[in-house]
């Protein structure tokens, strides 16, 4: 399944659609648009949206427009064309003509849209803007899609906010969602709060070398040489050490922590691995 595939509500939209079609079209309008409904639902996407595109000559109706523009958006879907669904998603959410579920629904998915197309400022606004209209809807990756469209950007100030509120509505976030709080506040040279960030990910994460070795590094930034000694200790006991530098690293910081004898230790382990 492709990201889009997993990211926008497909064909149940349509159905409510047709709920509300009695009032709003006339007998052979709703009569074409189960002919449509049909196709979509055995997935003959090109004839589905040939017929909807012929539907839309001439057709003068706002609902039905917006209607065939949120089906083309949805076929566009199935086919990975994201370029064309933001484009018919965004024709029928402009109309407004649909309902405010549907049309709250439509811009969700635009920010979606805008995100999975690289447009990260456009996804940002839109998916601020429905976060402001449906608060309660808001979840966990609407938040972090936030701070990951400012990052994007550069403008690491805003993505500490949405990042944190992501973190806070998941029960167990990814690592990459933790790499993401850490990453703002190194790049705004916040080191406590980086380092307090990178804690918080080591606290779920506390197998991962990598994220030991980037613990040191925050604390030799902020010359917190005990908080590296330990981060590098943890690395050593689990087998972590691997290059040259590591090793001499920690011996430094052994031997700066007056334990010299196990600096010398650490570098021959180093030499007998033929890692020093």
């Amino acid at each position: 399944m492709t990201l889009a595939r997993s990211i926008i509500f497909l064909l149940a939209a349509l159905v409510c659609i047709e709920v509300q079609a009695a009032t709003q079209m006339s007998p052979f309008l709703q009569h074409q648009f189960a002919k449509a409904r049909s196709l979509m639902q055995t997935e003959s996407w090109s004839e589905a949206k040939a017929f909807l595109e012929s539907l839309s000559v001439g057709n003068e109706n706002g609902y039905a427009q917006a209607v065939i523009a949120q089906s083309l958006g949805q076929i566009a879907i199935y086919q990975d064309d994201m370029l064309g669904a933001l484009a018919y998603f965004s024709r029928a959410y402009d109309l407004d003509k649909l309902d405010e579920v549907v049309n709250l629904r439509l811009l969700h998915n635009i920010a979606q849209l805008h995100c999975a197309v690289d447009e990260w400022v456009r996804c940002r606004e839109k998916m601020l803007t429905w976060v402001e209209q449906a608060p309660r809807q808001a979840r966990a990756s609407d938040y972090l899609m936030i701070a990951q469209a400012y990052a994007s950007t550069e403008h690491w100030s805003q993505v500490v906010d949405p990042a944190s509120k992501a973190l806070s509505l998941k029960a167990r976030p990814p690592l990459a969602w933790y790499q993401l709080l850490v990453a703002a506040w190194a790049n705004l040279r916040e080191w406590e709060q980086a380092l307090s960030a990178q804690q918080r990910l080591l606290s779920q994460y506390p197998r991962l070398h990598e994220e030991w070795r980037r613990m040191a590094a925050l604390c030799l930034q902020m010359k917190n040489y005990a908080g590296a000694l330990s981060a590098m200790r943890v690395l050593y006991e689990s087998d972590g050490l691997s290059t040259e530098q590591e090793y001499q690293q920690f011996a430094q910081l052994l031997a700066h922590e007056d334990v010299p004898f196990m600096a010398a230790e650490v570098l021959q382990k180093g030499i007998d691995r033929k890692s020093v």
